[in-house]
């Protein structure tokens, strides 16, 4: 996972490189956008450690109700491919029981 961050930083790097050296990005913009977005990961991590506090027991909450239903989605799954079984068995049985064909009296 890291050589991924690496590789995507290093292509990041010589892209940019490629836009200033054909001049279709200035300094002038990408510094503006760089310090705005410096600012945009400090206000995101300030944020984040502020209403972690409020976030997280929500989140606790939140996972604790979705293994609830997980749980019962699986259960109630699992109920249904029982019951179809039992009743395709059934269902032979019935079909098996009307398809023979009826003895009369033949070794009479």
């Amino acid at each position: 996972m890291p050589q991924l961050a690496f590789m995507v930083l290093m292509l990041v790097v010589v892209l940019v490189g490629m836009l200033l050296m054909t001049q279709i990005l200035n300094f002038e913009p990408l510094g503006i956008g760089m310090w705005r977005l410096f600012f945009l990961v400090m206000l995101v991590g300030v944020g984040a450690f502020l209403l972690k506090f409020a976030l997280l027991p929500i989140l606790v909450c939140v996972l604790v109700l979705l293994k609830r239903l997980v749980f019962l989605g699986l259960a109630i799954v699992m109920v249904l491919i029982a019951t179809i079984f039992v009743l395709r068995l059934v269902f032979m049985k019935l079909a098996n029981r009307n398809a023979r064909p009826h003895r009369r009296n033949e070794d009479l």
